[in-house]
């Protein structure tokens, strides 16, 4: 799997060189969980929360391929930046791959890092899966009002979307167990 970690508006070199350390590791685990393929191209950034709203929102929208002039496309961004720990979504420049953002600010130790990171790589997983890359593209069309869905159909891209967050929680959990276990054995 290519892992490509990068900085934006952010200048916090200890979790830097701390994520440095970490994402292959964690990349390596996630790999052999899921065991049935290899990751997708994963592109992680560490930002601020203004750098998140921004570089998330517009690469969504180039994903999703959402013109620029829609009249809604802030409602790609409900949430307040300042809030998130991390996102994914899919990366425009890479084909199938995906990007992933995590707020520096959030992040206040190496748990929290090494957390998010697993979570998030899970994330990559679930956008592998048959259909997902097309469900993203719909949700993300639909929230900027470009494509609108059904109610019907809009909850039930909602609860498929709450339940990979929680698979992916789950396997996060899970990874990070077996990494300690290793990390006690050694």
């Amino acid at each position: 799997m290519r892992l490509d970690i990068t900085t934006h508006r952010l200048f916090a070199p200890r979790l830097r060189r701390t994520l440095d350390a970490f994402a292959p590791r964690a990349a390596d685990a996630t790999a052999e969980h899921f065991g049935r393929r290899p990751l997708a191209p994963v592109r992680i950034v560490l930002t601020s929360p203004l750098g998140l709203a921004d570089q998330y929102v517009t690469t969504q929208r180039q994903a999703a391929k959402i013109p620029a002039d829609a009249p809604t496309v802030s409602r790609l961004l409900e949430w307040r930046p300042a809030k998130v720990r991390c996102i994914t979504g899919l990366n425009p420049r890479q084909g199938q791959g995906t990007i992933t953002f995590l707020n520096g600010r959030r992040l206040r130790n190496t748990r929290d890092l090494e957390e998010a990171v697993l979570f998030e790589l899970a994330m990559v997983d679930q956008f592998l899966r048959r259909g997902a890359a097309e469900r993203w593209v719909t949700y993300l069309r639909d929230l900027a009002g470009v494509d609108p869905l059904p109610r019907h159909h809009r909850a039930r891209l909602n609860r498929d979307l709450d339940r990979s967050e929680q698979e992916a929680a789950q396997a996060a959990r899970s990874i990070r167990q077996r990494m300690t276990a290793r990390r006690a054995a050694a």
